[in-house]
C-alpha cells in the first residue's frame, strides 16, 4: 500500500504541459576573443519559445526556458547571438554566481531595460542576430553533455 501511496502522492504534482528540458552552456567567441554581455538564444523549432542566457566575462552562457538554468528542449536548434552597444546588460559583470543566482539575474535584466529608448549598435556581425541568417545550429541531446562552443567570425 506505501508503493502506492507513493506513487499517487508523485504522481499528483502540479501538472505541466511543458517539455522536458536538458541543462546547456558553452561559450561565445567573436574573432577568437570571448564575448561579455551577449544575448545567446537556442529557437527549436514548433516551441512555444527560446531557451536564453547571457555571457559572463569569460565568454560562457547557462540557457534558460522556463526555469533558471534547466536549459533547452531536445532536437535541432538554430542558435542567435547578439550584443548591443550602450545597453546595461552589455556592461554588467556577469559571473557564474550571477547565472546562477535568480535574484540577480532579475535585477541585471530590469537594469537592461531601463536604458529607455536609445538607439543601439550591434557589436557582433547582424547575421548571428536572426533565426532567419544566423549560421549556427547545434542539437540538444537528452541525457549529453550539451556543451557548445560558438566561434563567431566577421
Amino acid at each position: 500500500m506505501t508503493g502506492l501511496s507513493l506513487a499517487f502522492v508523485i504522481g499528483c504534482g502540479e501538472a505541466s504541459d511543458r517539455p522536458e528540458t536538458y541543462p546547456v552552456s558553452g561559450t561565445v567567441a567573436y574573432n577568437g576573443d570571448p564575448v561579455e554581455g551577449a544575448s545567446v538564444a537556442f529557437w527549436k523549432e514548433g516551441a512555444a519559445r527560446a531557451a536564453t542566457g547571457v555571457t559572463n566575462a569569460e565568454g560562457k552562457f547557462q540557457l534558460s526556458m522556463y526555469e533558471l538554468n534547466d536549459g533547452a528542449i531536445q532536437g535541432s536548434q538554430i542558435v542567435t547571438v547578439s550584443k548591443l552597444q550602450g545597453g546595461a546588460a552589455a556592461t554588467t559583470q556577469m559571473s557564474t554566481e550571477t547565472m546562477n543566482d535568480a535574484s540577480a539575474m532579475a535585477e541585471m535584466m530590469a537594469a537592461a531595460g531601463s536604458d529607455g529608448p536609445k538607439a543601439s549598435k550591434s557589436l557582433l556581425p547582424e547575421k548571428y542576430s536572426s533565426q532567419t541568417t544566423s549560421p549556427l545550429k547545434e542539437t540538444v541531446a537528452a541525457g549529453g553533455e550539451n556543451t557548445f562552443v560558438l566561434q563567431l567570425t566577421d
